[in-house]
């Protein structure tokens, strides 16, 4: 086994003095259940503590190949979600490197919301070890179930709290999308920071810069702050509020595409008085968008 450096910091990541022993931590204090999907960065599987008979989500990160920046990513990811601690954020537990991938490797995400690749299970992987949710909010929008409106404003406000001690902090997630919100009992937390930055450190931004902004749920800011976020739970808002009523896929389509390209709300949601919140939030100046902290005081009252 060869020594292995992180192509933009020269970091060793792999040391063959320290991986003598081939023998997975992963694979000896856990049992592995299913594999949950792709992030943005690597694959997320579900696994039980032979120690403690806890289930416990853990994300595997290939992070010895040549990809630009990609070591920066991981190592980002992790030190921003070991400063969180908050009821609406997924809970960080501890992470470890191995010298492969062990155990299951499902990487078949093809939505435009998370990355797609094949890990090589040759090379080095860090394990994140996180709070295990039972969902997603994407999981909700894909059932075709009709949004009540209770529902709505309990995730919405479960957002803007994690959101507000987020960006208190100088911290954007920077892919707030369904598929990142996820339901841990009655409560809905933000989750998979494989984007999220320090707003407030400049070595960031080359990192930044490289990122691909673009999706559905994307801000179309050329600076990256704490807006984006704004403008993607506006999004979020957005069609939540739609799947009040039934609304087919293409319709959905087509009132997104109007928000964002032009302002405009579906004619039969005029009188909704909520949509001037939305408005608010995907406004094209990122200055003009309301504050995480203004919006949870906005919304805390339709939530109760």
């Amino acid at each position: 086994m060869e020594t292995i450096y992180c192509p933009v910091t020269q970091v060793i990541i792999q040391d063959p003095k320290l991986f003598q022993n081939k023998q997975s931590r992963l694979l000896t204090d856990y049992d592995e259940i299913k594999a949950l999907g792709s992030g943005a960065f690597g694959v997320v599987v579900s696994c039980k503590s032979k120690i403690d008979e806890t289930s416990y989500a853990v994300k595997k990160i290939a992070i010895g190949d040549e990809e630009e920046f990609k070591f920066d990513r991981v190592r980002r990811e992790v030190l921003i979600m070991s400063q969180l601690q908050h009821p609406c954020i997924v809970r960080y537990h501890t992470v470890w490197l191995e010298p492969f991938l062990a155990g299951l490797n499902n990487l078949t995400d093809d939505d435009d919301e998370g990355s797609s690749s094949v890990s090589n299970i040759n090379l080095p992987h860090l394990y994140i070890q996180m709070e295990l949710c039972e969902s997603t909010l994407k999981d909700v929008f894909e059932s075709d179930k009709i949004m009540t409106e209770p529902l709505c404003w309990s995730i919405f406000a479960d957002v803007m709290n994690g959101l507000t001690y987020m960006h208190a902090q100088g911290i954007m997630h920077g892919d707030l999308s369904p598929a990142n919100i996820f339901k841990c009992g009655d409560v809905w937390k933000i989750g998979d920071f494989g984007l999220a930055r320090n707003v407030n450190d400049e070595s960031d931004d080359k990192v930044i810069q490289s990122l691909d902004m673009k999706g559905t749920y994307k801000a179309p800011d050329e600076n990256v702050d704490c807006a984006v976020d704004i403008y993607s739970a506006g999004i979020l808002l957005f069609v939540m509020i739609l799947k009040m009523k039934p609304i087919t896929d293409m319709e959905m389509v087509v009132a997104i595409a109007d928000l964002k390209n032009r302002g405009e709300l579906p004619e039969e949601w005029n009188n909704y008085p909520q949509w001037q919140l939305v408005l608010k939030l995907v406004q094209r100046r990122p200055d003009l968008r309301s504050s995480a902290r203004t919006l949870l005081n906005i919304v805390s009252a339709y939530s109760q």
